[in-house]
């Protein structure tokens, strides 16, 4: 899994080395920390060690993610300017979410679990960091799931979702309801539950085309109709979707050989280096290039899924859960945005997209992955 990994990070640096030789050598750096980091929890770490530093973690997560927002750096609200580097407070989520599974059963403290992850989802949203505080919202969202928590509060947000996105057509809506109440009469909900459900499905039903049509301004609007429709906006609002579906295209099945991807040499490509790499590597080595970063990436979910599977600790196996949704919500945003299928917002690949914050957390959590993995086959 550590092989696959830094297979990962070397095409990513090989990338950024396209892009700016200074920001490919600084992402060295950055690996080398990381693995020093991860030689460390290797050799010392245990996990009778979580209690003891689960408060402190804690108590400097939510210091420093209302830091950012009291003193921004550079008028931005998302990063601490240590100088060397620029660290992003909300990294410390994808440590702290984990190990609060790890310690607490959903199942026993529900609330607890969900207050911690609340709180830290509308810190980072009021940075604005929506990709961060959306990774944290699916996190906490399917650990419950994954434990079983209340089958009724994992549905009701699913449902009135869909409500929301299928309002504006009134044939799919009234499947959607019709559909609603036939899950709820399987699962023998209580009558004042299906009533709940489906009064906030209506209402939500009633209300989106108005919000849509007074609330929203024209550019949200836009935004929005851009992501259905990129032809039409590829000049405006999806200018970064566009241009990054024509760098892969342009790669076609063994890219245009490294450095020579002219989407992203000439400055059409934006953010190769960050949100968009998936597309900038796919330029250079087309579907081949794609296909081997895809395979590493599936290989380490799979690894982790397989661990979760034979642990013999159901503790071990929350905090694995904790771990591969974090990789996996990574996985499929950025390249589901790389390749229009998702809109284009703001996350990068875990592994390969330049920054120190984000890939010096990737190994912290692999190398402790691999830890709680050893645990289980003693």
């Amino acid at each position: 899994m550590v092989i696959a990994a830094l297979l990962l990070t070397v095409i990513g640096i090989a990338e950024i080395y396209t892009i700016s030789p200074a920001l490919a050598y600084k992402q060295m750096v950055f690996l080398l920390v990381a693995l020093f980091l991860g030689y460390l929890i290797r050799r010392f770490f245990d996990f009778s060690y979580v209690r003891t530093i689960y408060t402190p973690l804690l108590f400097i997560t939510f210091a420093l993610l209302i830091l950012v927002l009291l003193f921004p750096s550079h008028g931005v609200r998302r990063w601490i300017d240590l100088g060397f580097f620029r660290f992003q407070p909300s990294e410390l989520t994808k440590l702290l979410l984990p190990f609060t599974f790890y310690l607490y059963d959903p199942w026993m403290y529900m609330w607890r679990n969900f207050l911690v992850g609340a709180a830290a989802f509308l810190l980072i949203l009021i940075e604005p960091d929506l990709g961060t505080a959306v990774s944290v919202a699916f996190v906490i969202y399917m650990m419950f799931f994954y434990t079983g928590v209340n089958i009724f509060l994992l549905l009701y947000p699913l449902f009135m979702g869909l409500a929301v996105v299928l309002s504006f057509n009134i044939k799919l809506f009234v499947l959607l309801i019709l559909i609603m109440l036939l899950v709820l009469y399987r699962l023998r909900a209580k009558w004042y539950i299906s009533v709940f459900f489906l009064v906030s499905a209506l209402f939500l039903g009633m209300i989106t085309p108005v919000i849509w049509n007074t609330a929203l301004k024209p550019y949200q609007r836009a935004r929005i109709l851009a992501f259905l429709n990129p032809g039409k906006y590829r000049k405006s609002h999806a200018y970064q979707l566009y241009q990054a579906r024509v760098a892969i295209g342009r790669g076609e099945v063994f890219g245009e050989g490294w450095n020579r991807g002219t989407q992203k040499k000439y400055g059409f490509l934006p953010e190769a280096h960050t949100d968009f790499i998936f597309s900038s590597i796919a330029e250079d080595f087309g579907f081949v290039g794609t296909l081997v970063v895809l395979s590493l990436y599936f290989y380490i979910l799979l690894y982790l899924f397989r661990g979760i599977l034979k642990h013999r600790y159901e503790d071990h196996r929350r905090f694995l859960m904790g771990i591969l949704l974090f990789y996996g919500y990574s996985f499929l945003i950025n390249v589901g945005m790389n390749l229009g299928l998702l809109p284009t917002k703001g996350y990068p690949l875990s592994f390969v997209s330049y920054g120190g914050s984000h890939l010096i957390m990737d190994y912290i959590l692999l190398f402790l992955a691999l830890k709680s993995l050893e645990k289980a086959e003693r």
